[in-house]
């Protein structure tokens, strides 16, 4: 061994000697294995240890009691009725007015809950565990045009006329932001960022997803009033709970899933527009108030993040 790969002492080797020899060791151990498996890169030589983190376990603890619960209901639910026993009923009081609900109501919870989990689960198997081989994205035209155009085919297939036909009405920005959402996931499954075209476009399908959604909202307030507390809870609860589990099962953080923390910064932004006087609820001041309300926002936010790239010198962007 050469003297220069020694350290001072003479006795141990420096890092660069053992990185050189870490590898020497892990080839003669792994090149039999990848070469026997093709294509090599989708074949790992260290063995898969498990080490679930806290929150993973109480996922997977709660979706395993969630099998017991569904299945002991549906086993007791069919027992009943194949023996023409009425199903058993727990009172409720909730505010102030006694309400009535059955076994089914649990299985009904518990089975929700079971998909949840069985979907979370799945995706801890599928990236983090050498169950399914992986292999490195290469983008290819006909991986990203032929599920679209299955997707448009069975969408034509299930086409129907909307009751509403105003212009924007809900069921148009609903089915126009389900479309963008296919086109995005097929653009992130396939590895199509790579590709300048379909970057660009998949940049202006954000922002269109982002202006419709905006716009849902906004009108939303202007129809039916102030919104209230407890609707903001749901409509951010409807957008971060799946994320937010999603995030615990895979111990990633929160903006590793960079869209739903877009889409909930611009709802609590639409939020805080509309509050401002003139209110979006009101119903006395002309549209156009709120209509120079949302640019006046606009061209702020636009100017701060101009300075904001001035005095940094770079783009945002998103990953």
């Amino acid at each position: 061994m050469d003297k220069v790969a020694l350290l001072d002492d003479g006795v141990h080797y420096a890092n660069m000697t053992n990185d050189k020899l870490v590898q020497i060791i892990l080839n003669v151990f792994c090149n039999s294995k990848r070469l026997s498996h093709q294509p090599a890169g989708r074949l790992c030589c260290s063995a898969w240890r498990p080490k679930l983190t806290r929150p993973q376990q109480f996922i997977l603890a709660t979706s395993v009691l969630c099998v017991l619960v569904w299945t002991l209901t549906l086993a007791s639910r069919v027992l009943r009725i194949t023996r023409h026993l009425p199903q058993p009923s727990v009172q409720i009081v909730l505010k102030g007015r006694q309400q009535t609900t059955t076994i089914v109501a649990l299985t009904t919870v518990s089975q929700a809950i079971l998909t949840l989990g069985a979907v979370l689960v799945y995706s801890y198997i599928a990236d983090r565990t050498p169950v399914f081989s992986k292999q490195v994205k290469v983008f290819s035209w006909m991986a990203f045009l032929v599920p679209l155009a299955c997707c448009c085919l069975l969408g034509l297939l299930t086409c129907r006329l909307a009751k509403d036909s105003s212009v924007l009405n809900r069921q148009q920005t609903c089915e126009t932001r389900g479309w963008m959402q296919l086109v995005l996931l097929m653009y992130h499954y396939s590895g199509a960022s790579k590709t300048f075209s379909l970057y660009f476009s998949a940049r202006v399908i954000v922002s269109l997803y982002v202006f419709l959604s905006a716009y849902g909202h906004y009108t939303y307030s202007l129809r039916h009033g102030k919104s209230s507390c407890r609707r903001i809870g749901e409509v951010l609860l409807r957008l971060n709970l799946f994320t937010v589990l999603l995030c615990v099962a895979m111990d990633v953080s929160y903006m590793q899933y960079y869209f739903v923390p877009l889409i909930t910064v611009t709802y609590l932004l639409v939020m805080v527009v509309a509050a401002l006087p003139p209110h979006a609820w009101s119903g006395t001041t002309s549209p156009w108030y709120q209509v120079a309300k949302v640019v006046v926002v606009m061209v702020t936010l636009y100017l701060y993040h101009s300075q904001d790239l001035a005095l940094n010198g770079r783009d945002i962007t998103l990953p």
